[in-house]
């Protein structure tokens, strides 16, 4: 477990339950029965994640007993939102190359007590990754990396049967970021305010997020809900280790120098060299980078846009008449009138709220799928368009 650095922790902000990890009896049951990683192994050795794997079919084909050595890494839940006695595996704390040992374990069990198992498009694969012992900077971090690394976690994603990006239950957080008071969150974090932070999350923040906050209220984890439903251990431990790559580099890098670093992404080499300086060596075509970071990157610079303006602005008069700082605009044939674009601002969030509750109506069983789909991207990205524009004219105002 990492030690606490200071009152400036997730923990000491939100006063867990204490977090039992028993490695010692798993490490007693590996020798005990000789159980194999598989020649897998994890990235980061002291970080506890939890993962739950959901599966249909699960007819009991053949008892096992109570002593399994499964029992050491799982426990068995009957999940309602599956069908067919739908099973979700739920993994108790594990951490470093104990995380493969577990998924084989799983895998062998499945095989022989469940053998007409089936992994559907209702089900899927979670990771539970611990956050609790992060600072608020460093919480903040990993909240601005995966914003702007968010496609590539739904390029791996997307390899398997199903394409997961447009699944209604890990939406990706760029389509409803303003709906889910992203900018705020980080606002509050980067103040050092983690209990507005969270008690945002709580209140704004959606169970069916790709990225899923919530679960930091009452877990101290983050949830990454991308993967269908798989046990195909050596891709569950590429996704882990990216997901343990991404919290390494925040809590090793300043949010300015992330920042920096997203802000100077404008070439298919600096696209790269982020990505690698994160994960490592991806294999990702250049197209895709520079298509996809392109529009992330520009993402990150829309939400700290707004993050960037101070409270008094929004108590400055509606439009300045007469004050020093009206003049100046005015020297610069430019009036402007902070009621209206905050108006503006509201109605347009309002706006790609209700784009982002037809879109999680929208599923691919529709006729028109993609026709529907396509006029809620292009509505989304005109209003991204014009928030972003509202909150550079704000930004040249507090500047003046």
């Amino acid at each position: 477990m990492e030690p606490q650095k200071s009152s400036d922790v997730m923990s000491a902000i939100i006063g867990y339950k204490p977090l039992v990890i028993n490695t010692l009896n798993q490490d007693v049951v590996i020798r005990q029965y000789n159980l194999t990683n598989g020649g897998e192994k994890a990235v980061d050795t002291k970080t506890p994640i939890g993962i739950e794997v959901e599966v249909e079919r699960c007819n009991l084909a053949a008892e096992f007993p109570i002593d399994h050595p499964f029992y050491t890494f799982w426990s068995i839940i009957e999940d309602n939102s599956l069908r067919n006695n739908g099973r979700e595996f739920v993994s108790f704390p594990i951490t470093g190359n104990r995380i493969p040992v577990a998924l084989y374990a799983l895998k062998d069990i499945l095989k022989t007590s469940f053998p007409n198992h089936e992994f559907t498009s209702r089900t899927s694969v979670h990771i539970h990754v611990n956050c609790r012992h992060m600072t608020q900077e460093e919480f903040c971090s990993l909240i601005l990396l995966y914003l702007v690394l968010e496609p590539i976690f739904y390029y791996y994603a997307d390899k398997t049967k199903e394409k997961r990006s447009q699944n209604n239950f890990c939406v990706p957080v760029e389509f409803s970021k303003f709906t889910l008071k992203l900018p705020q969150i980080i606002d509050a974090l980067k103040t050092k305010n983690g209990k507005l932070a969270v008690k945002l999350i709580n209140n704004h923040w959606r169970k069916y997020s790709g990225f899923n906050l919530l679960p930091m209220k009452t877990q101290g984890t983050v949830e990454f809900r991308h993967l269908t439903g798989t046990i195909d251990v050596p891709f569950l431990m590429r996704w882990i280790n990216m997901i343990f790559n991404l919290r390494k580099y925040a809590v090793g890098n300043s949010i300015d120098s992330i920042l920096k670093s997203i802000y100077e992404l404008n070439t298919i080499s600096s696209y790269r060299g982020f990505v690698t300086a994160v994960f490592g060596e991806l294999d990702i075509p250049d197209n895709f980078l520079r298509t996809e970071l392109e529009k992330s990157s520009t993402s990150i610079k829309t939400v700290t846009s707004y993050i960037n303006l101070k409270e008094s602005l929004l108590a400055v008069t509606d439009t300045f008449e007469g004050s020093l700082l009206f003049n100046k605009l005015k020297s610069h044939n430019e009036v402007v009138n902070v009621k209206e674009v905050k108006e503006n601002l509201k109605k347009w969030e309002a706006e790609l709220n209700k784009l982002s509750n037809e879109a999680m109506k929208v599923t691919t069983k529709n006729k028109d799928y993609e026709e529907e789909m396509g006029k809620i991207y292009t509505a989304k990205t005109i209003l991204d368009n014009k928030m972003k524009s509202a909150y550079s004219i704000l930004d040249r105002v507090w500047s003046t």
